[in-house]
């Protein structure tokens, strides 16, 4: 028993440290990538009408994704998935980067803090305050490198622990993809309706800044 549980702990370790690089890399494509297409495209650019649709959207490709992955009974099957789990967290990012603009955010959501903080914010339910809300704002506070590294890792651990808890819960060997695209479609929804009323606030960025200590353990 032990053996088995602490290679699903490592499994679990290996598949966070991964979906933190992942994170960290994709903060700035996001950003570039996506202030370049409306930039090109600025008849594309959504506006606060559409924000349902952007969710549903996003919700959609990432039940596509996730269910064509080709899945392994037991935890390795999500360090099998792990291209289909880069490109469902790329697209939650991609979200909430068009969530901000359909609500005339674009030039706030163009700097990383922002980003991962309303990113983080959601995912993880308030838990971290690197974008809070106060009154009427959205605050977001500074962040030293190391802390960013530190808030990514919490991230990619949170991420991978519920993405495991969901997957050993139902496993069913035929129908595991559709476990995991299932799963895909609701987290995207799930974040993208939380963002999305954190995005409705005046966005304020403050002295304030985030500490090791303020992101939990």
């Amino acid at each position: 028993m032990s053996s088995t549980k602490k290679s699903k702990e490592e499994i679990v370790v290996e598949l966070a440290a991964k979906i933190a690089q992942t994170l960290e890399k994709s903060l700035q494509l996001t950003i570039d990538s996506r202030k370049e297409y409306f930039e090109t495209h600025p008849q594309k650019k959504p506006l606060p009408t559409d924000v349902d649709h952007i969710i549903s959207t996003y919700a959609n490709q990432n039940f596509v994704i996730a269910g064509a992955s080709n899945l392994i009974p037991g935890p390795l099957g999500m360090l099998a998935a792990l291209p289909e789990i880069t490109l469902i967290l790329r697209n939650q990012l991609q979200m909430v980067y068009d969530l901000a603009v359909a609500h005339g955010k674009q030039d706030d959501i163009n700097h990383p803090h922002a980003l991962l903080g309303i990113f983080a914010s959601a995912f993880g339910e308030g838990a971290v305050e690197l974008a809070s809300i106060e009154g009427k704002n959205l605050l977001i506070k500074r962040a030293s490198i190391k802390v960013v590294q530190k808030l990514l890792q919490w991230l990619g651990s949170k991420i991978s622990q519920k993405l495991l808890k969901h997957l050993l819960a139902k496993w069913v060997p035929i129908a595991g993809a559709v476990v995991i695209a299932t799963w895909s479609r609701q987290s995207t929804l799930d974040l993208g309706n939380r963002a999305e009323k954190m995005l409705r606030y005046n966005i304020k960025f403050t002295d304030d800044e985030l500490h090791e200590d303020d992101i939990p353990s």
